[in-house]
């Protein structure tokens, strides 16, 4: 994929599992990607993993695209599989 300066990379997109289900993470997320409308970004791109269901959930809602997946076995023993999830504004 190419990136340009108008490619936002949202990194580090964790809530705390205590304010999960209380709107907070849907908060978080609508004012990234509003930010990112006022700054002139046309895409916005982040990495999760495949178990985080709530996660890849909020992604969809707001019409991100899951566009890679890729294994890793650095962050455990156990296989994860990351994903890569892009949103055009």
């Amino acid at each position: 994929m190419f990136y340009t300066s108008n490619t936002a990379h949202l990194r580090w997109f964790i809530l705390d599992e205590h304010y999960q289900g209380l709107g907070v993470g849907t908060k978080l997320l609508e004012t990234a990607i509003n930010y990112c409308k006022e700054q002139s970004y046309q895409h916005i791109y982040l990495w999760t993993i495949s178990i985080l269901h709530a996660a890849r959930h909020l992604y969809a809602k707001y019409d991100f695209t899951l566009s890679e997946e890729k294994e890793n076995v650095e962050w455990c023993s156990e296989r994860v599989i990351e994903e890569r999830w892009d949103l055009e504004l």
